[in-house]
């Protein structure tokens, strides 16, 4: 799709400059936790100081991954009229994720099942408003272990939209899918070409877990384009104002946007966050039994 009017932006020029210096103070002074062996090694090789399991950012470096990240590329679908542009004055809908409940028409919460995650990749299918699969609901009857591997399998059997690649093994699948090696994949990214997308959750506040840092190393070499999904909650795993929000996802935006580029300068990465726990907005409440909920229909 195609914008057709100003993008908001709340923010002025100043405001920005405030929020970028802010991140870079945390980056540089704080620093991020990384589970990963793998991925501290790479920081450390590029003359990041690394204490332990916290890494420390220079602000050269973070500009730098920065200008190197690209602005457009597009996302193969093995429908071609279903490519997906990304960046400009581009913009696409795709499926939340991943829950573990579904809730009927009734109001019944129960552990969701093979039957939904079907039905929801069909609905991706028939929607014209809908560019890309994602895996909606976790199938409570397939061991976690093999869980996307399945759901992979269901979005390439019913649908001809970009995938989601998971792990090592997902990314294998959609190779052959597409009837192309792992080497194509990265010979086409270099070109501004990608098949299928992945997505990134750091743990607020600042921290990524060894598995995900793991994961952009994965994406990253390959090309694969990711959403980093950082998800600060307002008053419980970041500040209580919004300010102080959005400088906690910058800060985990920006950590892993600098890892991708350190791995494979000009790798694509989006820029992405989830919603901030304003109780009165309820765009995540934590109910009796502890548990959060994100993404309320009102």
């Amino acid at each position: 799709m195609k914008t057709n009017f100003e993008r908001f932006c709340p923010l002025s020029e100043s405001d920005l400059e405030k929020v970028h210096a802010k991140t870079v103070d945390i980056l540089t002074n704080t620093g991020m936790l990384v589970g990963s062996e793998r991925a501290r090694k790479v920081f450390q090789e590029h003359g990041l100081r690394v204490d332990g399991r916290t890494v420390f950012f220079t602000e050269k470096v973070i500009e730098e991954a920065v200008k190197r990240a690209p602005e457009c590329f597009t996302i193969l679908a093995r429908n071609p009229k279903n490519n997906l542009q990304v960046g400009g004055d581009s913009f696409a809908f795709g499926p939340t994720g991943i829950a573990p409940f579904f809730m009927e028409s009734n109001g019944v919460q129960r552990p969701a099942v093979k039957a939904d995650c079907i039905n929801f990749l069909k609905l991706v299918q028939s929607s014209d408003l809908i560019a890309f699969n994602r895996q909606v609901v976790l199938a409570s009857e397939v061991p976690q272990e093999g869980n996307h591997f399945w759901h992979l399998l269901g979005e390439i059997k019913y649908t001809d939209k970009p995938c989601q690649i998971y792990d090592e093994n997902s990314l294998q699948l959609v190779c052959m899918a597409f009837g192309i090696t792992p080497e194509k994949m990265k010979e086409d990214a270099r070109k501004g070409v990608h098949y299928a997308l992945g997505g990134i959750n750091p743990v607020s506040p600042l921290f990524l877990t060894a598995d995900q840092s793991d994961l952009v190393i994965l994406l990253a070499e390959y090309g694969v384009p990711f959403v980093i999904a950082a998800m600060p909650v307002a008053g419980m795993s970041a500040p209580c104002t919004l300010p102080g929000v959005l400088i906690t996802q910058n800060c985990e935006n920006l950590g892993m946007l600098v890892l991708s580029q350190l791995i494979n300068p000009g790798a694509p990465v989006i820029y992405g966050t989830i919603g901030t726990g304003d109780k009165r907005g309820r765009s995540l409440i934590v109910n009796q039994h502890g548990k959060g909920t994100f993404r309320l229909p009102h």
